[in-house]
């Protein structure tokens, strides 16, 4: 299975439309494949986006909270023209934006959201 970004920021959009305070939610979202859905929950599980707890029949991940540092990344991925233009400045440097770690996918998004809202 793959890590796809662009799907944890619509889970993340999800969640934080959906999610109530003290519910449990496994994700369900509309054109992807639930098994790859569930494999990139736990991989934002992993990374301290979410909190979430596992069960094996069928693979689930029950999400009770995103986390500080979820909040932050959909923060820096909430707006389409700074994420378009994160991905072209990666795409001049010869990568794709999204096969970056994910703290470096951050940090390029922060740092595109200063120079589209301060102007630097």
């Amino acid at each position: 299975m793959k890590r796809d970004i662009d799907l944890i920021v619509k889970i993340l959009r999800e969640l934080e439309e959906t999610k109530g305070a003290t519910a449990t939610v496994v994700v369900e979202i509309d054109g992807y494949d639930d098994e790859l859905v569930q494999y990139n929950v736990g991989l934002m599980h992993d990374a301290g986006l979410v909190k979430a707890k596992r069960s094996l029949n069928p693979l689930a991940y029950h999400i009770s909270e995103v986390t500080w540092e979820g909040h932050d990344f959909l923060d820096s991925a909430r707006n389409e023209l700074v994420v378009n233009k994160a991905k072209e400045f990666a795409k001049k440097k010869g990568i794709e934006l999204f096969n970056l770690p994910l703290e470096v996918v951050k940090t390029v998004l922060v740092d595109c959201a200063k120079k589209y809202l301060l102007g630097e």
